[in-house]
């Protein structure tokens, strides 16, 4: 999408990001949302204490610097998904690390101000709750690596994710999304009355089919394209610039992320998986590039020459 032109040449989808140059902390101490409206996520509401990842400036012009994420990388909810998911004290850092490199995630920014009535800071801060990044690991994480194993056509993978009815009535998918004990089901196609016209002419095809690419990737990947286009309703939205064509813009951070899955799942940027570091990279250099990185092309080298 961001590879997308229009007609003066430039992407469509227009994102600008701020970061403190003081970085960003998570705080236990005791806080309170300062306006808890509908719009509060239950799991905040339920737990307005944090931890909180706190902006340690309450000045709008704190110095700081301005990123372009969709211009500058295509891979940054690669290295999102991989944060660990939890409230330990070094998942906390990794994720207040990854704030400071690329800012807050910006979807569920909420103001808080201290509850100790003696400390020296009355100042409201804005901040994000621990349950804001929990969720957002995970749901990026999970469309991303079944995002992988559509691309790779992994359907060994995808047939441990697929449950269909034992009529072929209905298709589930069946998956541990990452932080989860236990997989979740979810519904991708199934018979009337709840399925529309669309959705029964593909449960027909996919259960009459006695291939795995048809009744395993063809169901996860209607599945994405479903939840993909959801995400991106929430938060891109088409803008009119002021003397400029219509823009596509993300709300956040966040918004950014899910551009990239939908980049990557219409086949706009291709990753690759490190053999080094197994990580997940966009090529920079050309499209087979091996390594995501130099250290890692040097890594792979010398492992190479001792066999």
């Amino acid at each position: 999408m961001s590879g997308s032109k229009g007609s003066g040449g430039e992407s469509v989808v227009r994102f600008v990001w701020p970061v403190l140059d003081e970085g960003y902390r998570w705080s236990r101490e005791d806080w309170q949302i300062c306006l808890a409206g509908r719009d509060v996520p239950l799991e905040i509401r339920d737990a307005p204490r944090g931890p909180w990842l706190v902006d340690p400036l309450t000045s709008d012009s704190a110095p700081g610097r301005h990123t372009q994420p969709l211009r500058q990388r295509h891979d940054l909810h690669a290295e999102f998904a991989r944060l660990p998911i939890g409230d330990d004290d070094e998942s906390l850092a990794a994720m207040a690390a990854f704030a400071s490199r690329h800012g807050l995630l910006g979807h569920q920014i909420q103001s808080v101000s201290r509850i100790d009535l003696e400390s020296s800071d009355k100042a409201v801060h804005w901040a994000e709750h621990l349950s804001t990044w929990t969720h957002s690991i995970r749901l990026i994480g999970g469309l991303l690596e079944l995002i992988e194993a559509c691309k790779r056509s992994d359907t060994e993978l995808l047939h441990s994710f697929v449950r269909w009815h034992p009529s072929g009535r209905g298709v589930r998918l069946n998956y541990t999304w990452p932080g989860d004990s236990r997989p979740a089901q979810t519904w991708i196609a199934r018979d009337p009355p709840v399925a529309s016209a669309g959705e029964l002419r593909k449960l027909a095809e996919w259960s009459g089919s006695t291939r795995d690419r048809e009744r395993y990737l063809e169901p996860v990947e209607y599945y994405l394209y479903r939840e993909v286009n959801k995400l991106l309703g929430e938060h891109v939205a088409p803008k009119l610039p002021l003397g400029g064509g219509i823009a596509l813009v993300p709300d956040s951070l966040l918004g950014v992320m899910v551009v990239m899955l939908a980049e990557q799942l219409s086949g706009v940027w291709q990753m690759n998986l490190c053999p080094a570091c197994g990580r997940l990279f966009v090529p920079r250099s050309r499209r087979d590039q091996k390594t995501c990185s130099t250290a890692c092309r040097k890594r792979l080298s010398r492992e190479g020459g001792k066999q």
